[in-house]
């Protein structure tokens, strides 16, 4: 696990719980396609999600009462164990999507290390992937309420119909901002806001203090994802575990791409449209340094900075405390990631 949680300890020794179940339930054996899951999942990255289903958990109301001085949200206590369970659950169908994503752009590298499938091979990869979802929805059965379990698989049909929305070959010119938002919050915005939702909802938060976590999920995951497609240009391949521009080689078209086309810069269109094949290097670096040029980095800042002001407004809502300074905290540093 990387240093992104160094200033929260509770969290990331929660984390590190969490990522323990994950190993418990990616597979025993020395077998090499046990060990190669077992590693996908040692690699972590930033465990976002299981890490909002925490700290949505952390803001349960303490027995002073929601008016009381005593409420404000702290890190003391012990959650129940099923939110680790949940958790766990959350960070396992995210992983599982990774290993669909990557074989369906035939990505050499994730986090730095190869792919998956580059290492056991596609068909492999696909099982081992849907064993980590079967993993993802017993450990819901076994801890989460019906209504968790719904909102789980809400998600995870919400996602699939925006990777398939995805996969369309759309012509640029045609492709609008709304069309993007939709895919961006069924692939990404959505989990976001699940993980937010069944960590509160689960450890007894309700009303108006539910509606503004799932508001901060809803809004941070839209962000975040704007930003990781502006850092698919603008990024360097080390840091990304992935290559610069990979989506543009694919012909997906995201927010960068969308508002520089909107100055009806003609190269940058035939660049999209007539170009060769997905690895034409030098194409691919024109093209990118037209979306630069027309804006297009610049207003996917902008976007990305307006939905993360929007989760950064709901967290001010919640009652005050460290948990509530660390949601806000760790909303603004993924945004200026892409700074």
């Amino acid at each position: 696990m990387n240093q992104f949680w160094g200033d929260y300890p509770v969290i990331r020794s929660d984390l590190h719980r969490i990522q323990s179940i994950i190993l418990d339930n990616a597979g025993s054996g020395n077998s090499e396609l046990s060990r190669a899951l077992r590693d996908f999942a040692m690699r972590g990255g930033k465990m976002l999600r299981p890490a909002f289903v925490l700290l949505a958990a952390y803001m349960k109301e303490p027995r002073g009462g929601l008016f009381a001085r005593a409420s404000a949200a702290s890190f003391n206590g012990a959650l129940p164990e099923k939110i680790y369970r949940i958790a766990a659950a959350v960070e396992m169908l995210h992983m599982a999507t990774l290993i669909h994503d990557d074989i369906l752009d035939d990505a050499h590298t994730r986090r730095g290390s190869p792919a998956l499938h580059r290492r056991v091979g596609s068909k492999a990869a696909v099982l081992m992937g849907d064993l980590l979802f079967s993993r993802c929805f017993s450990l819901v059965a076994d801890y989460a309420t019906v209504n968790s379990g719904r909102q789980l698989a809400r998600s995870v049909t919400h996602m699939c119909s925006g990777e398939i929305e995805q996969a369309r070959s759309d012509r640029p010119q045609e492709l609008s901002e709304r069309v993007y938002l939709r895919r961006v919050t069924e692939k990404t915005g959505l989990l976001f806001l699940l993980s937010f939702h069944v960590g509160a909802h689960e450890n007894g938060v309700n009303g108006y203090r539910l509606e503004l976590l799932r508001r901060i999920g809803y809004n941070v995951g839209v962000g975040f994802q704007i930003i990781d497609d502006l850092l698919d240009f603008t990024g360097n391949e080390q840091d990304l575990g992935k290559p610069i521009a990979g989506d543009l080689r694919q012909g997906i078209y995201t927010l960068p791409v969308i508002a520089a086309l909107r100055k009806g810069d003609t190269e940058l269109l035939q660049l999209l449209t007539n170009g060769g094949t997905a690895n034409d290097d030098q194409r691919i670096r024109r093209a990118v340094t037209l979306v630069d040029k027309n804006g297009g980095f610049a207003y996917a800042r902008e976007q990305a900075a307006r939905y993360t002001a929007r989760a950064a407004s709901a967290a001010r809502a919640l009652p005050e405390g460290e948990v509530r300074e660390a949601i806000i905290d760790i909303t603004e540093r993924l945004l200026n990631r892409g700074c």
